[in-house]
């Protein structure tokens, strides 16, 4: 799998087993075709915007959600079905570590070096 350009920060295979996903420090997000390894869609944030380097990722229990964080320390959800970001979260104090959804999907935990942050996913706050 060649189109990152420097490290991988992450990888899931999503429920279906016919795509995979990855993250890197590109500032890339990736959906691959498992049948052939073909790129399916490359998404990064808008031209402009100070993110770089992906640190985190959590896809969806649907698989039709991601939430990404950044080195800009915002997180920003994607929706993989439009590929498109479908919203970005206020820049934190300090740098985002991790990212989780909740088991139902109804809410996201974004986590810094000294506190956790819980959003409902319909509003991001």
């Amino acid at each position: 799998l060649i189109h990152h350009q420097g490290t991988l920060s992450g990888i899931y295979f999503p429920q279906d087993l016919r795509s995979l996903i990855t993250t890197g420090h590109d500032g890339l997000l990736c959906i691959w075709r498992r049948k052939d390894w073909e790129v399916l869609a490359s998404l990064a944030p808008s031209t402009g915007e100070d993110a770089k380097a992906i640190v985190a990722m959590s896809v969806h229990p649907t698989s039709r959600l991601a939430l990404l964080a950044y080195d800009d320390r915002r997180v920003r959800l994607w929706d993989l079905m439009k590929a498109v970001c479908l919203y970005t979260t206020r820049e934190f104090d300090e740098v985002v570590e991790d990212v989780m959804w909740d088991p139902a999907g109804d809410a996201f935990a974004v986590t810094c070096k000294s506190r956790v942050d819980v959003f409902a996913e319909a509003t991001g706050e």
